[in-house]
């Protein structure tokens, strides 16, 4: 299993390939947590982690140094409400490609960083489906990728799940920092936000579009106001 192979891995630094040679579904008790001063590429080689329909969660919790490559999925939404998303990281995290996914309404994000300590790169992917894609806590950087939900807070009133809903990208905490140098970025109820920390934009696409039920695109591209706490903005590119 998934979890054995990380498990053999030793806490001492040491940079270790698993390579994946099958599709995974998992259950809630085979989410697997890299330890920290494990160093660990995993290598998807185009197959998937998917979950039962019970499950609840993320299907992996780093906090080690987590490399996933090999373009394949992580996906959680099967389990609906009890899928947040794909990946917890509260270590090093790096995403070179790949598709990650969580439920519109399991209030979860495909990517949590979590922690001030907490440190995420996303080289390019598609993040999608999840009420947000990215929730960071840390420090961020993306250079490349699709970022995407269908969150909208007048649907999510309509179908019983009220304030179910977020911006694809978002800064949560005070020591939230948050660099974008591209990617697309598309959302009803906003694209990038930064209500609180640091954000820093040098390139990338951003739009609100409208949901399904026309409940009109009525919010931000990019939001940046100290709703939660002081928060920094520098736009130096990009598209809105």
């Amino acid at each position: 299993s998934l979890e054995a192979a990380v498990k053999d891995v030793p806490a001492d630094g040491t940079e270790t390939t698993i390579l994946l040679m099958d599709n995974i579904v998992m259950t809630t008790d085979d989410i697997v947590t890299i330890a920290e001063g494990q160093n660990i590429i995993l290598d998807m080689d185009e197959y998937s982690i998917t979950v039962q329909d019970d499950f609840k969660g993320r299907p992996i919790v780093n906090e080690g140094t987590l490399t996933v490559t090999g373009n394949g999925t992580i996906d959680s939404t099967t389990a609906q409400n009890g899928g947040l998303g794909a990946i917890n990281n509260k270590g090093v995290l790096t995403i070179e490609n790949g598709t990650y996914r969580g439920d519109k309404y399991a209030s979860g994000a495909c990517i949590r960083n979590t922690g001030a300590g907490a440190s995420l790169t996303i080289k390019d992917g598609t993040f999608e489906k999840a009420t947000c894609a990215v929730y960071n806590e840390g420090t961020a950087v993306i250079y490349k990728g699709n970022f995407s939900n269908e969150s909208c807070s007048s649907c999510a009133k309509v179908d019983g799940h009220e304030n179910m809903w977020s911006y694809t990208i978002r800064n949560v905490t005070k020591d939230s920092k948050m660099t974008i140098y591209g990617g697309e970025f598309i959302s009803t109820q906003g694209a990038v936000s930064a209500a609180i920390g640091s954000l820093t934009v040098n390139g990338g696409y951003f739009k609100t579009v409208d949901c399904e039920r026309k409940h009109g695109a009525i919010f931000y591209a990019l939001y940046a106001a100290g709703e939660v706490g002081e928060v920094e903005t520098v736009i130096n590119g990009g598209t809105f």
